[in-house]
């Protein structure tokens, strides 16, 4: 958008279409002008639609516990997240799905396969937690953070917290954490982080 903003030369004195010839020279003229003007219209276009194609795509992992700079910025190091082996600990990811959408499923993987949704003794150790409450969601179908709410603030109003309880690895050593998710429309949303 700035680019195409900043190639906006036409309109006033000592602009581009500010200028005058003669013969050939201004036939030339008046076609680079109508070339120039319908490109530069272009990528106006191009950029709003651009921007409106990212809001409707929006579905993503927000938020990875533990942190790890693997899902941060992509680099697997530091390992930010430590612990000992046999040491328990919780996986938890922040999903925003697709605009009208909710997520149904989902599992985390660790070193690429699936961690169990129930401990040894056969009880549930997931939970999903979504906004629900009365005042919760803002007129901007965002998270209100408002006193007795499930989410903080400024989250799409469909954002889930995706958890999985009293994980553990007993085998040292650096290993990936994996969070798939199905939305309602069929998509998954995945991320992938490090300890």
């Amino acid at each position: 958008m700035a680019t195409a903003a900043r190639s906006w030369v036409f309109g006033g004195m000592g602009t581009w279409n500010d200028l005058t010839f003669e013969g050939k020279a201004e036939e030339d003229y008046e076609d680079s002008s109508a070339e120039l003007y319908a490109s530069v219209l272009a990528a106006f276009v191009a950029a709003a639609l651009a921007l409106g194609a990212v809001d409707a795509s929006a579905a993503r992992v927000s938020r990875l516990t533990p942190p790890s700079e693997l899902f941060s910025s992509g680099e697997e190091s530091p390992v930010i997240a430590r612990f000992l082996p046999g040491q328990l600990f919780d996986l938890q990811a922040t999903v925003q799905p697709d605009a009208g959408s909710t997520i149904t499923n989902f599992a985390f993987y660790f070193d690429n396969a699936p961690i169990s949704g129930s401990n040894a003794q056969g009880a549930a150790r997931t939970s999903v937690v979504t906004e629900t409450g009365e005042g919760c969601i803002g007129d901007d179908g965002r998270t209100t953070g408002d006193s007795g709410c499930k989410l903080v603030a400024g989250l799409p109003g469909n954002t889930a917290v995706l958890s999985t309880r009293a994980v553990s690895r007993s085998r040292p050593g650096v290993h990936t954490f994996k969070v798939v998710a199905q939305q309602t429309n069929g998509p998954l949303i995945t991320a992938t982080g490090n300890f």
